[in-house]
């Protein structure tokens, strides 16, 4: 059994997202009991689920608004309210939405009529000083910092995790940064926020409601709150959980888009949507974070993150979890679409992938029978209440903070953010760019390195040497460095099979085919980092204070090759790690 964060104060709720959006109600909805909806609201709530838009809604633009009323009351519609960049949110007849569209789009001056699409909310089925953060649940994040093991706040360790350092680099971020020179705002694109939680309260500059129009973007459901945390909660303040951005130079917008359609059915409307990415672009959001989608492709949603694009704005939008192909909006080539990885740094189970993917981060999977698999943040059901989700829509917000962070550093334009986070991932799965990771995991430190002036090295001399009786071979590892020295290995031999021995013997199935010759060059994300286990007194894990720079050397069986991580302990020795094998 679990052990709680903390019995005194904490409500703790384990709940599983799927983003394309929230994750549902911790408690299922008995809509007759306790919303006492009529039977048409009901026939109308089944039919937004079964068709993807809101009853009686159609959203339409004009090329020219001379003859737009006479289109318009043609229809037998009304004008129910005017949204941003010149589109109109119609009322129409209930099960009239498409052909009012479709009428309306032979018309020449139309520029797009669509249905107010419903996206849905399913579930899936160190460095420098060694310094850590105060915050006392965040041995729990293994997303932050993955060193092998769950630890709670009194430093006891839980549960192992799958691969040491699948983590996004962000303790190291964290222990060589310093005041950010900058500041940067990240909208939350979501159900609301809960201001008041102690890891955003006074973090949030500013809020609106596109859902019920309103000045208050409240979270009614928890999913905002929990994305808000993972995205720029605050840190290093001696409770909660830091967030990727936890300076308090990074903040929040809130801007609510999802609520619960006829009192039970909740999701995120189209037109909400398109209103709240113009309305956080035109109040100084630099970031947008958009953790909901679905199948359709709405040309509102679509025009609001063109406008973001076009006015120096970068969305991340989670992927999505249907294990399929990427959904709307992050399918949208506006969209930065970020699909999710486990603690092993694979591709988690539910997450959708495609080509519109441009990087990963971590999200959670199934592997851990009490959650601790998924990912830990802010929830809205108290100040003081943390739930652990899973889903892209806890992958996105990881991507968002980095984003924040680099802002505050002084890269401001979009487009040098998304390259500069797309070179310095780590590359996971198939070398090189794939459909699943994009260019890949997102590193903190590798983003942010070179902007607060944090020393690198050079790269080491890998190389090793391999003798063969028949189908048996001996590996050698010959690999120098003049600063430090190799500690650990690991040989993939290109058949399925591994090693952590420093110099293996291995039988292959077939010939081996060793070839001559060999190429050294420097990895292209060249300050990859890996850290040992080394403990402080009050328990918590804590990194070797390293840097690293990557080599690779090209030789030997079935295309076999060396990559060697160098590491720099700038208070001890230097110490590297060695990984060989087939990439």
């Amino acid at each position: 059994m679990r052990q709680p964060l903390n019995a005194h104060a904490l409500l703790v709720l384990t709940l599983v997202v799927a983003c394309t959006g929230p994750d549902a109600p911790t408690t299922p909805l008995d809509p007759a009991a306790d919303f006492a909806q009529t039977p048409s609201d009901l026939q109308l709530a089944r039919s937004a689920q079964l068709q993807g838009y809101v009853p009686g809604r159609v959203l339409v633009r004009f090329r020219q608004d001379a003859t737009a009323n006479d289109l318009i009351l043609g229809q037998g519609a009304t004008v129910q309210r005017r949204l941003g960049l010149g589109i109109r949110l119609l009322s129409v007849a209930a099960g009239r939405e498409q052909a009012v569209a479709e009428a309306l789009r032979r018309s020449p001056v139309v520029e797009f009529a669509e249905p107010d699409f419903f996206y849905t909310v399913d579930e899936p089925c160190g460095t420098g000083t060694c310094e850590v953060p105060t915050d006392g649940f965040f041995g729990y994040r293994w997303d932050l910092h993955n060193d092998g093991t769950i630890t709670d706040d009194q430093g006891n360790d839980l549960v192992p995790t799958g691969l040491v350092d699948a983590d996004i680099d962000w303790l190291e971020a964290f222990d060589a940064m310093g005041p950010l020179p900058g500041s940067a705002v990240i909208g939350i694109i979501d159900t609301g926020v809960l201001d008041s939680h102690q890891d955003l309260v006074g973090k949030i500059v500013a809020g609106y409601d596109f859902f019920d129009l309103d000045p208050d973007p409240a979270d009614d459901h928890g999913h905002g709150t929990h994305v808000a945390g993972i995205a720029a909660g605050h840190g290093n303040n001696g409770i909660g959980i830091p967030g990727v951005a936890w300076s308090s130079e990074v903040e929040i917008t809130a801007v609510k888009v999802c609520g619960y359609l006829f009192g039970f059915l909740h999701g995120c409307p189209s037109s909400a949507i398109a209103d709240g990415i113009q309305w956080a672009t035109d109040n100084g959001a630099h970031v947008l974070n958009i953790s909901l989608g679905g199948a359709e492709q709405s040309s509102a949603v679509q025009s609001a993150l063109q406008y973001a694009r076009q006015n120096g704005v970068l969305p991340f939008c989670a992927a999505g979890n249907d294990a399929g192909s990427v959904s709307y909006p992050a399918a949208f080539p506006e969209c930065a679409a970020v699909s999710s990885t486990n603690w092993s740094d694979q591709l988690s189970s539910f997450s959708n992938s495609g080509p519109e993917i441009e990087l990963a981060a971590p999200g959670g999977d199934f592997e851990d029978p009490d959650s601790y698999s998924f990912i830990l943040s802010s929830y809205y059901t108290s100040n003081t209440s943390y739930a652990w989700l899973a889903g892209t829509s806890m992958a996105s917000p990881q991507a968002a903070g980095l984003g924040g962070l680099l802002h505050a550093l002084g890269v401001t334009d979009p487009d040098e953010k998304l390259a500069r986070m797309r070179a310095t991932a780590n590359d996971l799965g198939a070398p090189g760019e794939d459909d699943f990771f994009g260019a890949g995991r997102i590193n903190v430190y590798s983003a942010v390195a070179d902007l607060i002036g944090a020393p690198t090295n050079q790269a080491p001399n890998a190389s090793f040497t391999v003798s063969c009786s028949d189908l048996t071979c001996d590996f050698t590892d010959t690999s120098t460095d003049g600063e430090g020295s190799v500690v650990a290995w690991s040989w993939d031999f290109g058949d399925g099979n591994t090693s952590m021995q420093q110099h293996p013997t291995h039988t292959f199935a077939s010939d081996p085919h060793v070839r001559r010759g060999r190429h050294l060059h420097r990895h292209p994300h060249g300050h990859r980092r890996r850290r040992g286990q080394r403990r402080v007194q009050h328990g918590r894990h804590c990194p070797d204070a390293e840097r690293a720079a990557n080599g690779v050397v090209h030789l030997g069986l079935y295309g076999l090759h060396v990559r060697l991580h160098r590491y720099q302990h700038r208070r001890r020795r230097h110490r590297h790690r060695l990984v060989l094998g087939l990439r």
